[in-house]
C-alpha cells in the first residue's frame, strides 16, 4: 500500500513538473514588442528641451505603454491638482517629476504591484500651449509641438501686426521666406542627427550646407540642440540594453549554478540506486527488512524529485534568456526602422522646402538660401519650478510649452 501511494505521488509530481515546464517556456519565450519612442501624429517622445522640466508644466496629456499589461496602456489626462488617475495605482501625483523620473516611478510602482519587473514608456500626447501676445494679429494659445520656433509661433498667431507705413507687409513673401529658411536649416540639422544616429556615432558634424545657409553661430546652436536630443535618445536606448543585459547576466548565473549542482545530484542518485539494487537483493534473500528498503526507495525518489526541479528551473531560465534576446533584437529592429523612416521623411521635406525657397527667391536650382533680417523684438516669459524669468530671443530660437511669447514692434 505504501508503494502505491509513492507511485501516485511520483506521478502527480511528474505531471506538475511537466506543467510548470510548459508554462514557464510559454511565458518566458513569449516575444515582447519593444517600445517605440518615435514621433507620430498622436504623441511625441520627450525631447532634450523638456528633459529637466517638470512634466506638470509642459504636458496636458501623456500616453503610457505598460509592457505585458495592454489594458493599462493608453492616454491619461493630467488633472488640475497635478495628479494622474491610473487603474490599480489610483491617483498618482506628479510633483516636480520630470518625464524620465515619472516614467521610472511608474515602473517601480507597477513592478511592486505585479511582483515582477514591469517596463513603462511615457510619451507626451498633448503639450501645454504657447501664449502669444503683443504685436500679433490674433493673440492666443497656439498648440506647441517639438521644434517650434519664435517665428513659427508668431505665424500661428496670425503674423505680426501691419504697420501704417507698410500695409502690404503681410501679403509679401518675406514672412514665408523666413519661415522656409527656418525650416530648411532645422531640417538640415535633423538630417545630420539622424545620419549620426544611424551610424551609431556619438557626435554630430556640422554640415557645410547648414553653415552656408545659417551662418556659424546659428549652425552651432542648431547642432547643439540636435546633439542634446541625440544624447538623450542614445541614453534611452542604452538604458534599455543595459537592463536587458543585466537581467540576462543574472539569469545566466542561475543557469551556471544549476549546471554545477547537477553532476553532484546525478552522482548521489547513481550511488543510491546502486545501493537500492543491492538492498533489494538482500531483501529477497531475507538478509534485510522491507521498511529499510522502503526508506531507501523514498530517498531515491526525493533525489529524483530534486533533480527534476533543477531541470525545470534550468529550462525556465533558458526560456527567459531566449525572451530577453528576442526583446533586444526587436528593440534594435524597431529603432533602425524608425530612424530610416524619419530620415526618409526629413529628406523629402528638405527637398520640397529647397524647391519652394528657390522658387520664392528666384534662385537657380541648388543655390543656397540666404537669411532674412528680423523685424520685431521678441521676448519670452518662462515658468520654472519656483520662479519665472523673462529673456530676449531671436526669430529662430526654440519655444517651450507654457512659454509666454511677447512680440514688440520697435519701429
Amino acid at each position: 500500500m505504501g508503494a502505491s501511494k509513492r507511485d501516485i505521488v511520483k506521478f502527480t509530481a511528474s505531471a506538475a513538473a511537466a506543467f510548470v515546464l510548459c508554462a514557464s517556456i510559454l511565458i518566458g519565450s513569449a516575444p515582447v514588442v519593444a517600445q517605440d519612442h518615435t514621433s507620430g501624429q498622436a504623441s511625441a517622445p520627450v525631447t532634450s528641451s523638456e528633459k529637466a522640466k517638470p512634466l506638470a508644466i509642459i504636458a496636458e496629456r501623456i500616453n503610457l505603454k505598460v509592457r505585458s499589461f495592454p489594458e493599462l496602456s493608453g492616454e491619461y489626462r493630467i488633472n488640475e491638482d497635478g495628479t494622474i488617475s491610473i487603474p490599480v495605482l489610483g491617483r498618482v501625483p506628479l510633483g516636480d517629476s520630470t518625464a524620465s523620473a515619472f516614467e521610472t516611478l511608474l515602473a517601480e510602482r507597477f513592478s511592486k504591484v505585479a511582483a515582477r519587473d514591469v517596463y513603462v514608456s511615457l510619451e507626451i500626447s498633448m503639450y501645454r500651449p504657447v501664449f502669444v501676445t503683443g504685436a500679433v494679429n490674433t493673440p492666443g494659445t497656439p498648440q506647441w509641438r517639438p521644434g517650434l520656433t519664435v517665428l513659427q509661433a508668431v505665424s500661428l498667431a496670425g503674423g505680426t501686426l501691419n504697420r501704417r507705413d507698410d500695409r502690404n507687409a503681410q501679403t509679401s513673401p518675406a514672412l514665408r521666406i523666413a519661415l522656409l529658411n527656418d525650416s530648411y536649416q532645422r531640417l538640415i540639422a535633423a538630417k545630420a542627427r539622424l545620419q549620426a544616429e544611424k551610424a551609431n556615432a556619438t557626435a554630430i558634424a556640422i554640415p557645410t550646407t547648414l553653415t552656408a545657409a545659417a551662418g556659424d553661430e546659428i549652425a552651432k546652436g542648431l547642432i547643439q540642440a540636435e546633439q542634446a536630443y541625440l544624447d538623450l535618445r542614445r541614453s534611452s536606448i542604452n538604458a534599455v540594453y543595459s537592463t536587458l543585459d543585466a537581467k540576462q547576466k543574472a539569469v545566466q548565473a542561475e543557469v551556471d549554478e544549476l549546471d554545477k549542482e547537477t553532476p553532484t545530484i546525478l552522482a548521489r542518485l547513481a550511488a543510491r540506486k546502486e545501493y537500492l539494487d543491492q538492498l533489494r537483493d538482500l531483501v529477497k534473500r531475507g538478509a534485510s527488512s522491507i521498511p529499510r528498503l522502503t526508506d531507501q526507495e523514498d530517498l531515491v525518489w526525493a533525489i529524483e524529485t530534486s533533480l527534476n526541479e533543477k531541470r525545470v528551473a534550468k529550462s525556465r531560465a533558458l526560456a527567459i534568456i531566449a525572451g530577453l534576446e528576442i526583446d533586444r533584437v526587436a528593440t534594435k529592429r524597431q529603432r533602425d526602422e524608425s530612424i530610416d523612416q524619419d530620415l526618409q521623411r526629413v529628406e523629402r521635406e528638405l527637398a520640397q522646402t529647397q524647391i519652394e525657397l528657390s522658387s520664392l527667391l528666384a534662385l537657380p536650382a541648388g543655390a543656397e538660401p540666404t537669411q532674412q533680417p528680423a523685424r520685431f523684438i521678441y521676448s519670452i516669459v518662462r515658468r520654472g519650478k519656483d520662479t519665472s524669468s523673462r529673456m530676449d530671443v531671436r526669430e529662430f530660437d526654440a519655444v517651450e510649452p507654457d512659454d509666454v511669447l511677447i512680440v514688440t514692434d520697435n519701429r
